[in-house]
């Protein structure tokens, strides 16, 4: 057998939102920065995302990460995250499911109960502790992620099919528009409504691309409003807040995102709403939850913002190789609109 590819897989879980991370069997991706390799992959290389995000091996749905060397002489890797249609500067869940696979693994030695991974992303770095039993087990894994904050708060998108809906637009990793999905017409955010809620993602995201725009003030690279997030009350007292993401090519997560988490707590402490070391448990569509808080503030040029933390048991679900065969016309992956 003779195929043109055999990329490395290893699949896990983070509540419920998939990461598909290719270890090996790709080319050296150029580039000094992360960013720089991302642009690499974008121009480049998208072969990669295609294989292993869209279907026959994938689907809409799928989130992932190619794994490459870090910058930092410090971190332990570097990752670009990718889904069916686009590479993203940072992503929460995932970086959570990252830490515990590459701890559970032994590509990061455990350092007693608690081990430090480092992560080079194009968003920067990120820092998780991974805790584990004593007969290595792993028991949970936070992550402090980049300093968040809010761009604006209290603006109006008017979205077309859905009226003027009000907004707050923060930043986690990656930009964020976030609203109430009550005031686009839901009275839950409940999985039947997925498909739904999917449509009202999708249109809000495009109308506030369309007359919003942000700039990271310190990452020329970062500048686009990527994913939506539809907000609910929490649907119980164990729960402080609940929430939709929609991104990429019109899929939802079923986590409670990462990234999102961390620029809803950022709009939240703008708002006064949320303190320092103040627990928010932040819950999905699918009842699944991250542990967050927000453990100091800072400030990113000129913006307030904070530094926050996350918390969850991510899931090891598989280890397999993708090839792709020269004669197969599918190989390198498609789409169905």
């Amino acid at each position: 057998m003779k195929f043109t590819h055999k990329l490395s897989i290893v699949d896990s879980h983070t509540a419920g939102e998939p990461s598909r991370f290719v270890v090996s069997g790709f080319p050296r991706i150029p580039g000094e920065t992360m960013a720089e390799r991302m642009r690499s992959l974008i121009n480049d290389f998208d072969w990669i995302r295609r294989v292993t995000m869209n279907e026959p091996r994938g689907h809409r749905d799928m989130f992932g990460g190619v794994i490459v060397p870090p910058v930092n002489p410090t971190s332990h890797v570097g990752v670009i995250y990718m889904d069916g249609g686009q590479f993203y500067n940072m992503c929460g869940h995932a970086s959570l499911g990252l830490c515990g696979m590459l701890v559970e693994t032994g590509q990061v030695p455990r350092t007693g109960h608690k081990t430090e991974v480092r992560i080079d992303t194009p968003a920067g770095l990120v820092v998780g502790s991974v805790t584990t039993y004593d007969n290595g087990d792993l028991e949970a894994v936070s992550l402090i992620d980049v300093a968040s904050f809010a761009f604006a708060v209290d603006q109006y998108v008017d979205v077309p099919g859905f009226g003027r809906v009000r907004a707050d637009f923060g930043y986690g990793g990656n930009i964020f528009v976030i609203a109430e999905a009550a005031d686009l017409g839901f009275q839950s955010i409940d999985p039947e409504y997925t498909t739904d809620l999917i449509k009202a993602g999708v249109a809000l995201r495009q109308a506030a691309r369309q007359q919003f725009h942000f700039q990271h003030p310190e990452q020329p690279h970062i500048n686009r409003i990527d994913l939506a997030m539809l907000t609910a009350p929490a649907s119980s007292c164990e729960t402080d807040a609940r929430n939709i993401v929609i991104l990429g090519q019109a899929q939802a997560d079923r986590s409670p995102c990462g990234t999102g988490t961390c620029a809803r707590m950022a709009v939240e402490h703008a708002k006064g709403r949320l303190g320092v070391q103040e627990r928010f448990r932040h819950e999905s569509s699918i009842g699944t939850f991250f542990d967050a808080r927000i453990l100091e503030t800072t400030k990113v040029g000129a913006l307030p913002a904070v530094i926050p933390e996350i918390s969850c048991r991510p899931f090891l679900t598989g280890f397999s190789e993708f090839v792709v065969d020269p004669e197969d016309p599918l190989g390198h992956g498609f789409m169905l609109a």
